[in-house]
């Protein structure tokens, strides 16, 4: 029994030990998952501190430039690209954009850009790496999300059939591989320019690009506001806006100095001819190119001009409150005219110059109306109380309804040049017409014998130097009826005859030569019309035709005067500045203290010596 009994502690002793076993093989793998995993969190800790800290105390690389080339590069393809983004486009784009109706993705587009940009300047003033960091991971997420996915199931086409969505992302490649090298070698503790790249270098060029720089409305002021929000400093921003200025003059001295010195002229010495030449002569023809060259658009002299003809024409007559009475759609009848047609309207109208050959056209109507003369029993009745009752001024018109390929905004020009108030002899005449059902009457002055169709502005009749009824064209109006029969399938399958009424007006013009022009030129049954469709400026040029003359002037001769103005404006309180035989020293002091670098303060030794310097020159 003791055997047994011991056999049974045996036993238990044997299965106490496989399960020690398996406890201890249970803690192994258990401590060797927790050594992977802290290894790989210390891996990655390690790796961040390097990153954020060992970088950040480093002597550093400046790629600011770099990236913001590539960032301003991806944003011109997205804005001229933009049917990858938004969904519309190219040539519809300058339809939004003429009409003021722009898309809202679009605007969220151009929106995100100049946050992302922001952004990174607020990161690279900061000089901070770890910013840089969880920027770099924050667009890295968003792109790829917004390129691949996104933007593919917004506009159902995917992202390999999509150019701009590839172009954008190679040049978004760049800026992560520059964003990259930026984090690993970290920011430069000192910039010699306070991140002003335009001057690093002094030359002439340079000089007059950062005073382009600063001749864009709003950029250097939302570059220093934005260097002064975000920068620990004791300036107010009216003193900020102060070094920034002694230090935008001392940069333009210095280029001076330096230019100069290459020159190797010697103070007190004659300018020399070459540089008066240049200097003198040439800058001042090219201000009168400024100044006169806008007015080369407006004008036959215009390389970029290009025939802009009237391809379709509806003409309708009618009483203004009732339908027309004849209407016509022409696409044919629309030729050049004869030597002597162009020789008649040159010589009576001066606004018509030679060079206007190729762009005039005559109109030569059908004499007989599209569309039936039909009006219901009530509203015919109106019409002829209407043309009895004297209190009333019924009203005919004449309109026409030009259709021509360009511009977009005015292809088809609306015109009614005719709306007189019938007298007593003309209603008599529409009264004997409507109550006889046939018959003619004679309409003076109806339609016009040149009409100027311009770009923008509506059409309008041209006039002649003498009386006004040399400028329009009398017409023979002729009310016609007719009976005629309809061979119709009856419901019996048999065939029969109908007899149907059909009225129509019919049109024709009065030959006349009051004012000394060529009857015999003019010898169509038709009414015969000159039509002057103005010339249109294609491709970029149309950008400075559309503008117009006072548009354009306000827009490029003022922008740039504004910017000559700054040049030339205010030498007097620039002289203390201007006589420094060398400003290098109070330059280089300027820039290692100055507001926009993040490692001086305004309580530092280096900012006293600065101001010291500057009290002293």
């Amino acid at each position: 029994g003791n055997g047994g009994a011991g056999d049974d502690d045996g036993g238990g002793g044997d299965v106490d030990g496989a399960e020690s076993d398996d406890n201890q093989k249970a803690v192994v793998v258990d401590k060797s998952k927790k050594s992977i995993y802290q290894r790989f969190k210390r891996g990655i800790r390690r790796f961040y501190h390097e990153v954020t800290n060992v970088a950040a105390k480093q002597p550093g690389r400046d790629y600011y430039v770099h990236i913001l080339v590539v960032e301003l590069l991806a944003a011109a393809v997205a804005l001229l690209l933009p049917q990858d983004f938004v969904g519309i486009d190219t040539s519809e784009l300058a339809d939004f954009i003429t009409s003021s109706n722009l898309p809202s993705r679009y605007l969220f587009l151009l929106l995100a850009q100049f946050l992302w940009l922001v952004a990174e300047r607020v990161v690279y003033v900061n000089r901070t790496v770890k910013g840089k960091v969880i920027l770099q991971y924050a667009t890295v997420v968003a792109l790829h999300f917004g390129l691949f996915i996104w933007l593919p199931l917004q506009n159902e086409r995917p992202f390999y059939q999509s150019p701009g969505l590839i172009m954008v992302y190679v040049l978004k490649c760049c800026y992560w591989y520059l964003s990259g090298l930026q984090i690993c070698y970290g920011y430069p503790l000192v910039s010699f320019s306070a991140g002003q790249f335009l001057t690093k270098d002094a030359s002439l060029w340079r000089s007059l690009a950062f005073k382009g720089y600063r001749a864009v409305p709003f950029v250097f002021e939302l570059r220093t506001l934005l260097d002064w929000t975000i920068v620990r400093t004791t300036l107010p921003f009216y003193d900020w806006l102060k070094v920034e200025d002694i230090y935008a003059q001392l940069f333009n001295v210095k280029c001076r100095r330096v230019a100069e010195q290459k020159a190797g002229r010697e103070p007190g010495t004659h300018v020399a001819l070459f540089t008066k030449i240049v200097q003198g002569a040439l800058i001042f023809a090219i201000l009168c190119g400024v100044l006169f060259l806008p007015l080369f658009f407006f004008s036959d002299l215009n390389f970029a001009l290009a025939p802009n003809p009237v391809k379709t024409v509806r003409t309708t007559m009618g009483i203004i409150g009732w339908a027309p009475f004849f209407q016509l759609v022409q696409e044919g009848g629309i030729g050049k005219p004869t030597d002597a047609q162009f020789d008649d309207i040159l010589r009576r109208y001066s606004f018509v110059q030679p060079h206007h050959r190729g762009d005039v056209q005559i109109l030569t109507t059908s004499t007989y109306s599209d569309d039936n003369f039909e009006l219901s029993l009530p509203s015919r009745t109106s019409l002829i109380n209407a043309l009895n009752d004297p209190k009333r001024n019924p009203r005919f018109y004449v309109r026409f309804l030009f259709r021509r390929p360009n511009p977009k905004d005015n292809r088809e020009p609306d015109y009614m040049f005719n709306s007189t108030v019938l007298d007593q002899q003309q209603r008599a005449e529409w009264l004997s017409v409507l109550n006889a059902g046939e018959g003619e009457f004679r309409v003076r002055q109806c339609f016009p014998r040149v009409v100027r169709i311009p770009v923008t502005v509506a059409p309008q009749a041209l006039s002649t130097s003498g009386s006004a009824l040399d400028d329009y064209i009398d017409c023979i109006i002729t009310y016609n009826q007719t009976l005629y029969t309809l061979n119709v399938t009856l419901p019996d399958g048999t065939f029969g005859e109908h007899e149907v009424y059909s009225s129509w007006f019919s049109m024709r013009q009065v030959k006349q030569d009051d004012g000394g022009g060529d009857d015999a030129a003019w010898d169509g049954d038709g009414v015969q019309v000159a039509l002057l469709s103005d010339a249109i400026a294609q491709g970029i040029a149309s950008t400075f035709a559309t503008a117009g003359v006072i548009g354009l002037y306000v827009t490029i001769v003022l922008s740039v005067s504004r910017l000559l103005r700054m040049y030339v404006s205010g030498l007097v309180s620039q002289i203390p500045y201007e006589e420094m035989p060398d400003p290098d020293e109070l330059l280089e002091r300027l820039a290692a203290g100055s507001p926009a670098s993040s490692s001086a303060t305004d309580d530092s030794p280096l900012a006293a010596r600065v101001r010291a310097a500057l009290g002293q020159q």
